[in-house]
Parts: structure tokens; C-alpha cells; sequence
């Protein structure tokens, strides 16, 4: 246990708490990024090559709603058909990485990480605002939501980590 962590009614567990939530939703913005990176991708060598630094690019720009949202759809959402390039002459790779669940727990697992989204935004836009941490009251409620929020995020990150462990595996 950190030495913060013990006395929950201080602005320094408070704080302590708002950086390891922090660490933990870049975490998983970080395993997202990867996993998105190679989620989805088709056509010849170099048209791969292409996507997959273009892909680079635009990862790292995006929020983690935008990269939640990516994920429902590509990882969570429709499996996508097979494309031909049609030239015969060329070789032609189709690669893609989705979860196969029935449709009740594909839209559990959606919400789930819309649910996470909305959470890292608001600490990171809002709940240091909604507490005072002047008083021990409103440190020890500010991280009492701070834990339930870390731990809302454990199973996701968890879910990210086995996922990639399978990709390393496979």
C-alpha cells in the first residue's frame, strides 16, 4: 500500500489517486492504439505498409472516446467480408481481429467501454471540481469515486492486456 493510501480524507490521497487513475486510462488508450493499429487492414504489401503508418499517424491523435468508439466498431462491431483487389497478378492479404460473442454481450461489452470513456472524461474535464478538497469530507468522497473508477477500468484493461497476450501468442 502507498503511504497516501491509508487516510483517504487528505488532498494527497486524493491527488495520489487522480494520477494512478490517470496512468491506468493511458494504459489503455496506449493497448488500444496498438490493438487498433492492426484490427483491420487489407489489400497488397505495400497498400498494408501504407495503412498501417497512416494508421500510426492518426492514432495518436486520437481521444479516447474516438478510440473506444473505433474499438466497438471494428473489434466488437461487424466482421468484415473478404475483398478481392481483383488483379489476379497481385497478392492480396486481408487481415482482420474481432470478438466473436452473442449480440447481448457484444452490447454489454460496447457500453462497457462507452461507460469508460465518459469516465476518463470526466476526470480528467471534471471531478477534481466536484469535490473541496479543503475539507475531509470532500477528499474522502472525491476518493472513494476514484477508486470505484479505477476499478471500473480494471476489467477492460485486463480484457486489452489477454488480447494482446493472444497476439503475441498466436
Amino acid at each position: 500500500m502507498h503511504t497516501v493510501q491509508g487516510d483517504s480524507a487528505t488532498p494527497e490521497a486524493a491527488l495520489w489517486r487522480v494520477g494512478r487513475n490517470l496512468h491506468r486510462f493511458q494504459r489503455i488508450e496506449s493497448l488500444l492504439r496498438t490493438i487498433l493499429l492492426s484490427a483491420r487492414f487489407s489489400g497488397t504489401l505495400q497498400q498494408i505498409a501504407s495503412q498501417i503508418v497512416e494508421g500510426q499517424t492518426a492514432a495518436k491523435k486520437e481521444t479516447m472516446g474516438r478510440l473506444a468508439e473505433k474499438y466497438n466498431k471494428q473489434v466488437l462491431g461487424r466482421k468484415p467480408t473478404a475483398e478481392n483487389s481483383g488483379n489476379d497478378a497481385e497478392v492480396h492479404l486481408s487481415v482482420s481481429f474481432s470478438i466473436d460473442a452473442p449480440p447481448e454481450t457484444l452490447r454489454a461489452m460496447r457500453s462497457e467501454w462507452r461507460r469508460l470513456a465518459r469516465e476518463r472524461n470526466r476526470l480528467v474535464h471534471s471531478t477534481l471540481l466536484t469535490n473541496d478538497l479543503e475539507t475531509k469530507a470532500g477528499c474522502a468522497a472525491l476518493c472513494a469515486h476514484l477508486d470505484e473508477q479505477y476499478e471500473l477500468a480494471r476489467p477492460l484493461l485486463e480484457q486489452l492486456e489477454n488480447q494482446m497476450e493472444t497476439r503475441r501468442v498466436a
